[in-house]
């Protein structure tokens, strides 16, 4: 006897193509960032590769800007560290900016990258997530972020010039 499918299912059209690549991927192997997300009939759809995408899964960078705040250096030495949140590599990088004193040993690694790729490229073209806002940086220290950030735990680094 066949599987019955419950009446409140939903079932969405699978194409020959899509079946075939979904069975030669798996969902850790997607290169895609989710950056163009539908929602059709309360499923989350993405425009760019196709995949459905959970509700966690796609965070759009947003349309404000970050806007630094001064460190307060007058009574002691402060500095900034970014407070990386856990993701994928192919995820959008979210983070946290924080002022700390360097009076208090706070524990942060440190984080050394050129500013500028091979190219020369030293523009900040690439956009992250820093306390809900959008956050301009290089392409390389983009890319250092992806590279250093934790699949489950969060890191707390210090990055010149971000």
């Amino acid at each position: 006897m066949a599987p019955r499918t419950p009446a409140h299912s939903h079932r969405l059209p699978v194409f020959a193509e899509d079946s075939r690549k979904r069975e030669t991927m798996d969902e850790t192997s997607s290169t895609c960032r989710h950056t163009d997300v539908q929602v059709f009939d309360a499923f989350r759809c993405c425009m760019s590769c196709g995949d459905l995408v959970p509700e966690s899964a796609s965070l759009a960078i947003p349309v404000l800007p970050f806007e630094y705040r001064p460190l307060d250096c007058e009574d002691e030495q402060r500095i900034r560290l970014v407070h990386v949140r856990p993701g994928q590599k192919q995820d959008d990088i979210v983070c946290d900016l924080v002022h700390v004193s360097l009076a208090a040993a706070p524990v942060y690694e440190a984080v050394s990258y050129t500013w500028a790729t091979t190219d020369g490229d030293a523009s900040l073209s690439q956009f992250i997530v820093c306390h809900g806002r959008r956050l301009a940086i290089t392409k390389n220290c983009e890319a250092a972020l992806r590279c250093v950030r934790r699949p489950n735990l969060p890191r707390v680094l210090w990055i010149d010039a971000m």
